[in-house]
């Protein structure tokens, strides 16, 4: 007898799993995107612990019959490709068939759809990829999927699933990002019984929905619409003074399809090159479109990539495109104020942080944004000033840098990153001898789930450094 076998329908549907259900929120991403295909015009997700215990994705598209039911769980099985010819001109998200067998081999579902003028909904609940029961069953219009136990048939998976907080904050960040992608589509987002948040299907405004998105405050935030021969961008950038340590600020959608290509970051650095920190990363929310035959979405098992057919002339325009419109944002553009000072802390209520250039110093900054400063234009060294006691404070311009003199010529002090270093000494010298200092009246902050999920994970580091945390509301 032959060492090869063929692997049955339930082993080869749990490998794709391993594939494609990396963990709670690719759940979430497949049947959301299946929503989506469907047409629906609003879509309610439900998650418990993660999305562990269970998920549930609820749609009013255009739902399936007992037929379809059957076919859908079965891999290999879809509406959306009929030849080889359509994976070059591909329009929806999925098309390989292997999601929702996928899914049903390592979890329990329960199925529950109805199209329209259909006078009943079937119901079929499939157990470890196995259909056990389906009937006809009273239904709203649309197709609702329940997820349970997820993984409970490999629990080896389990193992090396990250916390129940963080999962809940991806699941949340996917959909805001769905929302931005998708303005006529209405989402709403439940974690753990309580609502994340919600928009409608009319609400439909860039900034707003960029807002839930980046959690920037719409006031720093520019909608952008631009096309070319090869592409168009349409999204929001954020002003310069708006930046993170990460790259997590910066969300790219190519053909509505969320993706994460490193391409897609060194294009938006660069056209930010001049105007932002060194060390810092801009924010931005990018909907690109193009052609289907010009870009590859099946190169990667989550789709979660893409290949570009002209890498070069793609990148190439985005720059040149987004460097075009930071030309024309409020905190550049000729004759109108700028939002903040560039490299300065975001302001505070209560504070006006508004500047205006001169139209030869704004043609100047503007001719350096086309291209990159040479480092060959820097002919001396920068002073290096060991002791700070001895320098002598002169002036200061616009509230953001210290001048001081010293015995070798003019010292530059930025009093953001100054800050930032007294800070980071205080709590330093604090870790070291452990006493710290009860407020009065607690601080609150508000953070978003992945912020939290941050925070908790690091919680005993923090409690170490003489910060108590406590979650509440």
């Amino acid at each position: 007898m032959g060492k090869i076998v063929e692997l049955s329908q339930q082993v080869a549907n749990q490998i794709a799993a391993g594939e494609v259900v990396e963990r709670p929120a690719s759940v979430v991403k497949e049947l959301v995107e299946n929503s989506i295909d469907a047409g629906a015009r609003n879509i309610e997700v439900r998650v418990k612990n993660g999305g562990f215990a269970y998920i549930v994705v609820q749609d009013d598209g255009l739902g399936m019959d007992e037929a379809d039911v059957r076919l859908a769980t079965r891999r290999y099985a879809t509406s959306k490709l009929n030849s080889v010819s359509d994976l070059e001109n591909l329009h929806t998200f999925g098309f390989r068939g292997e999601a929702l067998p996928s899914i049903a081999s390592i979890s329990q579902m329960l199925i529950t759809s109805r199209p329209d003028k259909h006078e009943h909904g079937t119901r079929a609940e499939i157990d470890a990829g196995v259909l056990v029961e389906i009937s006809k069953a009273g239904a709203a219009f649309g197709t609702r999927i329940e997820v349970r136990d997820l993984f409970f048939n490999v629990p080896a998976r389990l193992k090396f699933a990250k916390s129940k907080g963080v999962e809940a904050s991806e699941i949340d960040r996917f959909l805001r990002a769905m929302a931005f992608a998708h303005p006529d589509i209405g989402f709403r987002c439940f974690i753990d019984d309580k609502l994340s948040f919600s928009c409608t299907s009319e609400s439909s405004n860039a900034l707003a929905r960029a807002h839930l998105l980046l959690g920037e405050d719409q006031r720093y935030l520019y909608e952008l619409r631009t096309d070319t021969e090869l592409l168009s961008i349409h999204g929001v950038i954020g002003a310069p003074m708006v930046q993170r340590r990460d790259t997590r600020g910066m969300v790219f959608f190519v053909n509505n399809r969320l993706v994460s290509d490193k391409k897609l970051v060194i294009a938006i650095k660069t056209a930010f090159q001049s105007l932002i920190e060194v060390g810092f990363q801009p924010v931005c929310a990018l909907k690109i479109a193009m052609a289907p035959d010009e870009v590859d979405v099946n190169v990667h098992p989550r789709k979660a990539e893409v290949r570009f057919r002209n890498d070069k002339e793609v990148v190439s325009q985005i720059i040149g495109e987004l460097r075009k419109a930071l030309a024309k944002t409020p905190w550049l553009s000729s004759g109108e104020e700028l939002r903040a000072p560039i490299g300065t802390p975001r302001p505070i209520a209560g504070q006006s942080l508004y500047l205006f250039r001169s139209g030869r110093e704004r043609s100047g900054f503007l001719q350096d944004l086309s291209s990159p400063p040479s480092s060959a234009a820097i002919k001396t060294p920068l002073l290096y000033a060991p002791d700070f006691s001895s320098l002598r404070a002169i002036g200061q311009i616009s509230s953001t840098y210290l001048l001081l003199e010293s015995e070798q010529g003019l010292v530059i002090v930025d009093q953001h990153a100054a800050h930032e270093r007294v800070m980071y000494e205080r709590l330093r010298d604090r870790h070291r001898v452990n006493l710290p200092t009860m407020l009065l009246l607690p601080i609150a902050i508000d953070l978003d789930l992945s912020s939290m999920a941050l925070l908790e994970s690091h919680a005993s580091e923090i409690k170490a450094l003489g910060i108590e945390a406590e979650k509440f509301g």
